[in-house]
């Protein structure tokens, strides 16, 4: 059985019935919250107690009086017989395999999707219709009513993966006041409107210019979380669209002043560096993931590299 992951993070009424879960996918922060969902959801009973282990060999179905159920968390869903399943559908146990997408999950997947004792969540990046569905839910679930052009201007703003989007939605949630206006949004989504959200547009200066650009207006991890998320929005941009007309298109509408400069960055994109972007926001967010000490070092580095591709 297979559950769309964002429907079911927004569903009040969640059901929790099966023996079985398996979250898998290539979107990391996706994936966590629909385990915190789950291991939350069995824990907050009183009767569950949560356990990673790497395969379902490290579970023991002995459990004494007094003992809690396990919600065990495995971590690696190799090759696995359908008797040992058999055996673990008897207990009380829940069981959730974790992995991201792999040829060793291939089996596993099949599975799920046709033993009514599993939930399949495949876990990507958030689409535009699923983006709307969270900022939709969340507008209503805080009485919160905007104008449309507000809420298609946040939308553009907000990042595919939810982790990300859910931080930002955090920012809103900090105003009380329903009175979410352009001016609002500039200061809690596009923070620092002209300074950290515009570097982007700096892009074509000399690697001087741009490295005291940065340093100047980048000086904490927020800030620098705040530029990397907004960047890579523009970025995505410019590897999604297939031609000048769609790009255009695409371009949000609050950046109607830097579209001309916009467009004139996109034409000097092709297929073979729309890769190489790819490949540097992969390795840029990587490596801000690993080296949280220097992140301010592995930004400003990223951006250069960022120009070279745009230059070359």
């Amino acid at each position: 059985m297979k559950i769309d992951p964002v429907q079911f993070i927004l569903d009040e009424k969640k059901s929790f019935n099966k023996n079985f879960y398996f979250i898998t996918g290539n979107e990391i922060t996706l994936m966590d919250k629909i385990k915190d969902c789950l291991v939350k959801h069995y824990c907050d009973l009183g009767s569950y107690k949560s356990e990673k282990i790497n395969g379902i060999n490290a579970i023991k179905n002995e459990v004494g009086l007094f003992e809690n159920n396990k919600v065990y968390i495995v971590q690696e869903a190799k090759k696995f017989y359908q008797n040992e399943l058999d055996a673990l559908s008897i207990s009380s146990d829940i069981i959730i395999f974790f992995s991201e997408n792999s040829p060793k999950n291939k089996e596993l997947k099949s599975l799920s999707l046709k033993d009514e004792r599993f939930v399949l969540f495949d876990c990507y990046e958030l689409t535009k219709p699923q983006k709307v569905s969270i900022l939709k839910k969340f507008l209503d679930n805080k009485n919160i009513n905007i104008e449309q052009n507000i809420f298609w201007k946040i939308l553009d703003s907000l990042d595919n993966k939810y982790g990300l989007l859910e931080k930002e939605l955090d920012k809103i949630n900090e105003f009380s006041s329903n009175n979410i206006d352009d001016e609002l949004i500039e200061k809690i989504i596009c923070k620092n409107s002209g300074d950290t959200n515009k570097i982007f547009f700096e892009l074509l200066k000399s690697n001087e210019e741009i490295i005291n650009i940065f340093n100047r207006k980048i000086t904490n991890q927020n800030e620098l979380t705040d530029f990397f998320i907004s960047t890579k929005i523009l970025c995505n941009i410019i590897i999604n669209s297939a031609d000048e007309f769609s790009f255009s298109q695409n371009i949000p509408r609050y950046l109607f002043r830097e579209k001309i400069f916009f467009i004139s960055i996109f034409k000097k994109y092709n297929l073979d560096k729309k890769r190489m972007l790819i490949n540097l926001l992969i390795n840029a967010e990587r490596d801000l993931r690993k080296n949280s000490g220097l992140s301010l070092a592995v930004g400003l580095r990223f951006f250069l590299n960022l120009r070279r591709i745009t230059i070359s």
